[in-house]
């Protein structure tokens, strides 16, 4: 699937605050502001579909800092799991089950807790046939 990143810089014409890295062979398109501003001058209404695409990433931040703040750890980690597993990994002999490659480090740091306790966590899930 393709992902679209960088327009928030883009709009408040700041540094990026986030990084991309890709754990699998990709390809990359980069289009630099210098280039895309004068395009998106003459095309006004495209302004709309780069709102549309910032919005959606702040409803997804809220969302995850409303769960982070109201739901226990496994629910967290299973909202999070799913949410990577309908846009990313691979499907499995045309299966809904995709197969993610996250490793534990990466779900700790972005849940905000050790590996240790994302492990156990993962195991709690596993056990329950989540």
């Amino acid at each position: 699937p393709y992902h679209w990143f960088g327009e928030i810089a883009l709009i408040d014409r700041q540094p990026r605050s986030q990084h991309a890295l890709a754990d699998v062979d990709s390809t990359v398109l980069v289009v630099p502001r210098v280039q895309i501003e004068p395009w998106l001058d003459a095309h006004p209404e495209c302004w709309r579909d780069i709102a549309r695409l910032a919005c959606g990433k702040v409803r997804l931040m809220m969302t995850a800092m409303e769960d982070a703040a109201t739901l226990p750890l496994q629910q967290v980690l299973a909202r999070r799991l799913l949410f990577f597993a309908t846009g990313f990994g691979q499907s499995t002999q045309n299966e809904p089950r995709r197969r993610l490659r996250l490793p534990q480090e990466y779900l700790a740091s972005m849940l905000g807790v050790s590996r240790q306790t994302v492990n156990k966590a993962l195991r709690t899930l596993a056990r329950e046939g989540v």
